[in-house]
C-alpha cells in the first residue's frame, strides 16, 4: 500500500479480520481500488492499534486536520539518524536510492 494515500488512511471498518484483508476504497484509478491481504505482522499491528474500536482511523492523529497520520518522514529521518544509517536510505520501501 502507498504510505500517505492508502496506508495512513486505513479505516477500521474497511478491515476484514476473518479474511485478513484491508479494503482500500480511495484511489487515483479504478484499478487502484482493491483488497490488500495482510501478513501476520500487519494483522497483529492493526489488531493492537484498533483495540475494541470497530470504526475510525487505524492511525489517528490529534494534530492532523484530516484526523489521521499524514506522514512519517520526520520520525523516519530521526530514527535513521539515531541508528547511524546513511541519508540514502529513504522511507519508501526502506530502499537505498542514488544521490540526487
Amino acid at each position: 500500500m502507498r504510505n500517505e494515500k492508502e496506508l495512513y488512511q486505513i479505516r477500521i471498518e474497511n478491515i476484514d479480520w476473518d479474511r485478513r484483508i484491508v479494503f482500500g476504497p480511495d484511489s487515483k484509478t479504478v484499478n487502484g481500488i482493491r483488497a490488500v491481504p495482510m501478513n501476520d505482522r500487519a494483522f497483529d499491528i492493526l489488531r493492537r492499534r484498533s483495540g475494541k474500536r470497530r470504526e475510525g482511523c487505524a492511525f489517528p492523529s490529534k494534530r492532523s486536520a484530516v484526523g489521521h497520520v499524514t506522514t512519517m518522514a520526520v520520525k523516519f529521518r530521526e530514527a535513521r539518524k539515531k541508528a547511524g544509517l546513511p541519508k540514502k536510505l529513504v522511507l519508501y520501501c526502506g530502499a537505498l536510492v542514488p544521490a540526487c
